[in-house]
C-alpha cells in the first residue's frame, strides 16, 4: 500500500484510498478479469478515473447551453 499511495501522491490523486486499492486485487489474486495484471501503476490511472463522481447532468447541460424542453421554458 505504501507504493501505491506513494505513486497516487506523485500522480497527483488527492484522497486515493491505496489500502482499497491493494485490497481489492489482492483479494482477486492481481488480475484484471480474468488475466494476470501486467501494470499495477496503469491500474492505479483507471481506478482514479473510475472513482471520480459523475458529473451532473444539468451541469453539462448549462456549460454547453443545450435546450431542456421539460425545463427551460
Amino acid at each position: 500500500p505504501e507504493e501505491v499511495r506513494d505513486y497516487a501522491a506523485e500522480m497527483g490523486y488527492a484522497g486515493f484510498n491505496a489500502e482499497t486499492f491493494v485490497n481489492y486485487y489482492a483479494a482477486n489474486g492481481w488480475k484484471v478479469g480474468r488475466n494476470p495484471m501486467k501494470d499495477w501503476r496503469a491500474a492505479v490511472r483507471s481506478w482514479h478515473t473510475r472513482d471520480k463522481p459523475p458529473i451532473p447532468a444539468m451541469a453539462i447541460q448549462k456549460e454547453y447551453g443545450e435546450f431542456n424542453p421539460l425545463t427551460d421554458w
